[in-house]
């Protein structure tokens, strides 16, 4: 015994000495040549990350990892930061010019890196054979069956449905500036754009903005699951069995709905091949094209719905909520656009008769030059989220950058659209919300990679036109109606119309109002507002 006492401590030095090499490799080689803050040998970046963090661990992590961008020396477009053995290595990626590289299709890549494989942390929000987390033929197959009923010409179709619900919203605004109080935005804009997506994917009316009792089970479930997201998902069966059995019923309850609707479209389509005119959804025109509900289809099916349902409702109510709030805080912008509003749809700001004037010549919303600026300025600075992508060890995919070709293999891609939208050497006055510099002169020398809210090339975001064609609607029949009077967090000191002006002609703000993580980037109080009528 005494004798095996030497071997075995032989044995555990060799190992520690093995193990420390192993890491030393990891932390001070392998990644070496890409630029970063500097790393400690035990806990690569996390110390860091997280004493960035520690202050207000509400905010996003996208405003500590953009601090860090700003104190980079280098001009690669790239930084590393190692978060093992929490997390994959990621190369953040803040340079347009390397969004580019990526997003792109290429002989080595046909649709562009593929993405990421995260499916263990959002596959419990979206499924795991969601087109947003598969790679390759599978990707294609799902995008090409879903491809046709996201054209702008066949959107336009669902004008009138879609202001029927913007109506609806309307009428629990005016609830609100009667009785004065305050109230949550960011929740009416969530039943505002379910509802919206329902009609447009399911031709279903999810009764979202309705009393609870009354709405959809799809709904209701989604919105419970939505309510309490995991931190890490792929570990809460350890954690917390009892959410996760409830999170997994919960899942269940939504497939065997959205299984149910599945079957009743397929069954009418081979009843009768073309989609009724009441029923030109997403849906109907996605299986058209499929002879038989193989299993795999249904999953794929299933798990693309309840993508657009989540990217659907999120980007949309995210982009209201910053938008109304953006404009409730730069007087001069406001008025701008509700001048434009005035000259296009006629001086009356009651619903009805705009809407009327909507339906009646569709295209007035392309006349929307002041409009559609502040969507893409409110996308510029508030991009709901980035995409990340991954190339596997031994793929020699390298990165062209202004020292020289990096090679990334190995490590998450994460294009980071915050920090890409606030490049100074893209925009003037880069942190500030600025919709004139989208009109037309003011914008072009902008390079077309710079802007990328719904990511660019093969793989960007179906549901772009969609979501765009939301916003205007929303906007246009919202913003003479009301004045919105931002509470809390983001207020103007002294009130709106009574505060001090900054010299970019915006009320300022004893704290300023930012988003958090969940799931993607939000408005942390959910944008609690008071609103009133607006009077001349």
């Amino acid at each position: 015994m005494a004798m095996l006492i030497p071997t075995v401590l032989a044995v555990c030095l060799g190992l520690l000495v093995y193990a420390l090499a192993r890491l030393r490799f990891a932390r001070m080689t392998q990644y070496a040549h890409l630029p970063g803050p500097a790393t400690s040998l035990l806990w690569g970046h996390i110390r860091l990350m997280v004493q960035l963090l520690r202050p207000d661990p509400s905010k996003h992590f996208q405003y500590a990892i953009h601090d860090l961008i700003k104190r980079q020396p280098d001009t690669t477009g790239l930084m590393l930061l190692d978060l093992r053995p929490a997390f994959y290595p990621i190369a953040v990626i803040y340079s347009h010019d390397l969004a580019e590289q990526i997003s792109r299709a290429t002989p080595q890549f046909k649709y562009s890196v593929p993405k990421a494989p995260l499916q263990d942390m959002i596959g419990h929000v979206i499924g795991r054979d969601s087109f947003l987390v598969s790679n390759g033929e599978a990707w294609r197959d799902t995008r090409r069956m879903f491809n046709a009923a996201f054209a702008p010409s066949h959107l336009a179709s669902f004008f009138p449905s879609i202001l029927e619900k913007v109506q609806t919203f309307l009428r629990a605004l005016d609830g609100h500036a009667n009785s004065g109080d305050e109230f949550n935005l960011g929740e009416r804009c969530t039943l505002l754009t379910f509802d919206v997506i329902g009609q447009v994917i399911l031709n279903i009316d999810l009764h979202t903005q309705g009393e609870e009792s009354e709405q959809h089970e799809v709904v209701r479930c989604f919105l419970e699951l939505l309510a309490d997201l995991p931190w890490l998902p792929q570990v809460q069966w350890l954690l917390s069995p009892r959410k996760y059995r409830r999170r997994m019923k919960i899942t269940a309850a939504i497939e065997t709905s959205l299984r149910s609707i599945i079957q009743e479209k397929f069954d009418k389509l081979r009843e009768k091949p073309e989609p009724s005119v009441s029923d030109q959804s997403v849906l109907s025109l996605a299986l058209q094209g499929v002879d038989s509900l193989t299993p795999q289809t249904i999953q794929t099916t299933i798990d693309s719905i309840r993508t657009f349902l989540f990217a659907g409702y999120d980007t949309a109510s995210v982009l209201l909520q910053w938008a109304l709030y953006e404009l409730s805080r730069t007087p001069r912008a406001l008025a701008a656009l509700r001048t434009e509003l005035d000259d296009i749809l006629g001086p009356t700001a009651d619903p009805a008769p705009t809407a009327a004037a909507i339906i009646a010549d569709a295209a007035k919303l392309n006349q929307m030059v002041y409009l559609t600026a502040v969507i893409k300025e409110t996308l510029r600075l508030h991009p709901p989220a980035g995409t990340s992508r991954f190339v596997a060890p031994g793929s020699n995919f390298t990165l062209q950058t202004p020292d020289g070709p990096l090679a990334v293999d190995g490590a998450i891609l994460y294009q980071n659209h915050f920090s890409i939208h606030r490049d100074p050497t893209v925009y003037d006055a880069a942190e500030v919300w600025v919709p004139e510099r989208w009109l037309q002169g003011s914008g072009e020398g902008f390079a077309p990679g710079a802007w990328r809210p719904f990511e660019r090339g093969p793989r960007a975001c179906i549901g772009q036109e969609l979501a765009m064609l939301e916003a205007r609607l929303v906007l246009a029949m919202a913003v003479r109606r009301y004045d919105f009077v931002k509470v809390g967090l983001g207020a103007a000191d002294g009130g709106a119309g009574a505060g001090r002006v900054d010299g970019h002609g915006q009320y300022v703000s004893a704290e300023a109002l930012y988003d958090t993580f969940n799931m993607s980037a939000k408005p942390v109080d959910g944008t609690r507002m008071r609103v009133r009528f607006h009077e001349e």
